[in-house]
């Protein structure tokens, strides 16, 4: 009975691949994740759902949901660690991820740096003052 149980969810796994491939060639990328992410979890062969794992990546990267793409590029490599489509795609995938990720704040302009500097001493929370306790151990910090 599970062998039975298991060809089918295989055929439902395939099935729903080759539904991904139609639904992709469409241009329906959504309709298609849903297959590619059916045929991962049904099919039980690790090339099929490697490339199942690929397939998904390559539609979820056309729709420029990046982090989910990479994911399932490295699904597919965890299947098949040899798959160079699937690495030349994550690196591809990562790059844009690196790119796309915003700049952090600008640095202080030198004149400011240097206002800074001076205007120091006069703030009251510049430096706390470090000094040793009456008795010996560690140094107490006043705040």
């Amino acid at each position: 009975m599970f062998r039975q149980v298991g060809r089918a969810s295989s055929v439902s796994g395939i099935a729903s691949f080759d539904l991904g491939i139609a639904e992709a060639r469409q241009q329906r990328m959504d309709e298609a994740v849903d297959a590619f992410r059916q045929a991962a979890a049904l099919l039980t062969v690790d090339e099929q759902r490697s490339r199942a794992h690929y397939n998904l990546g390559v539609v979820l990267a056309t729709r420029a949901d990046l982090r989910d793409a990479a994911d399932a590029f490295e699904a597919a490599l965890r299947l098949m660690p040899g798959d160079e489509d699937a690495r030349v795609n994550l690196a591809i995938v990562l790059d844009r991820l690196r790119r796309a990720r915003p700049p952090g704040p600008p640095p202080p302009a030198p004149e400011d740096v240097r206002r800074a500097i001076a205007d120091a001493p006069n703030q009251l929370y510049s430096l706390p003052v470090a000094r040793r306790s009456d008795r010996a151990g560690p140094i107490v910090h006043d705040w």
